[in-house]
C-alpha cells in the first residue's frame, strides 16, 4: 500500500507538512476515493496527492481564484 492511500490521522499529518505551498495558507486534507486531496480554504485550489520517490507529489485537479 503507497502512504498516500493510507487513511490515518499520522498520514493526514504528512501530507499536510509537505504540502510545498507557502501561499495556500489555509488549507484542509481529506481522505475520499482512496487517497489523500488537498483543498485550500481561500481560493478554492484543489490537488491529488501521490507518492514519490521524493515523498509526495501534489497534482493541480482545480485551479483556485486569485484570492491566494
Amino acid at each position: 500500500m503507497l502512504d498516500c492511500e493510507k487513511n490515518t490521522p499520522e498520514m493526514e499529518h504528512e501530507v499536510i507538512n509537505a504540502f510545498p505551498h507557502a501561499e495556500h495558507r489555509a488549507i484542509d486534507a481529506a481522505f475520499e476515493h482512496g487517497q489523500w486531496w488537498i483543498s485550500c480554504c481561500d481560493c478554492g485550489g484543489q490537488w491529488s496527492v501521490c507518492d514519490s520517490s521524493r515523498g509526495f507529489d501534489y497534482e493541480q485537479v482545480t485551479e483556485g481564484d486569485e484570492s491566494c
